[in-house]
């Protein structure tokens, strides 16, 4: 019977520690789906407006900067007529606390990149 209780409780932790890596494994995919969304959307505003202006830049910067990334660099092309190619890179790099053992855990830090290219559209209702 006590053999039975020292494995319920072993089993029970293990359990635990790999529900939290898990956790902490899809919290990491969470952020850079949002990171490339931000991106995917501001591309898109470039299509549609020629280019990258201040505005643009200081906005994704500022939602990057509330979902917990600790530093942001926003490059792109500032002006382009209608045909040309557009590139938008973004380097952002995401501070988190991962578990490496019992009750310890450590400040990571992942660096997350979108380099893509577009052409400049003529939006005609």
């Amino acid at each position: 019977m006590p053999a039975k209780i020292a494995l319920t409780g072993f089993v029970i932790v293990t359990l635990f520690f790999i529900t939290v890596a898990v956790i902490n494994y899809f919290i990491l995919l969470s952020v850079a789906h949002d990171f490339n969304t931000e991106c995917r959307l501001v591309l898109l505003s470039m299509e549609k407006n020629g280019g990258l202006t201040n505005l643009m830049k200081t906005e994704l910067s500022n939602k990057l900067y509330n979902k917990g990334f600790i530093s942001v660099t926003v490059n792109g092309t500032s002006s382009a007529s209608f045909g040309e190619q557009l590139t938008l890179s973004v380097v952002g790099i995401y501070k988190y606390k991962k578990t490496i053992s019992f009750l310890q855990s450590a400040d990571y830090y992942q660096t997350m990149t979108y380099n893509k290219t577009s052409v400049s559209r003529k939006v005609i209702n």
